[in-house]
């Protein structure tokens, strides 16, 4: 999950534009933050997230950093930022997915 730059007062004072936060759901209603991982800003309402399923090799995650137009690769076995990629100029303001092989999923 990633906060959106939207909202005010305090709610915006707190917003982490610059990381994927990653939580623990399987004790539903209730959640726990279990990781914060830094990639690049979003200065957006939105930002879709996409994952890749490489079966045993893992999962790839896609994270726009809109702010910069770049894309941060993470390595979801090892939750690190293996790669920051240019996808266009700064200021993007839509970013979609489309895998044409393997599993995807994403929001």
């Amino acid at each position: 999950v990633t906060t959106a730059a939207t909202g005010k007062g305090a709610q915006k004072d707190n917003l982490k534009l610059d990381r994927l936060l990653v939580f623990d759901t399987s004790a539903l209603p209730a959640i726990k933050l279990i990781k914060e991982l830094r990639v690049g800003r979003a200065d957006c309402g939105r930002r879709p997230v996409a994952f890749l399923d490489q079966g045993k090799d893992g999962v790839w995650v896609f994270v726009p950093n809109t702010s910069d137009g770049t894309l941060s690769i993470v390595d979801g076995a090892t939750d690190t930022v293996t790669e920051t990629v240019e996808i266009g100029k700064p200021n993007l303001v839509e970013v979609n997915f489309s895998f044409w092989t393997g599993l995807s999923y994403g929001g």
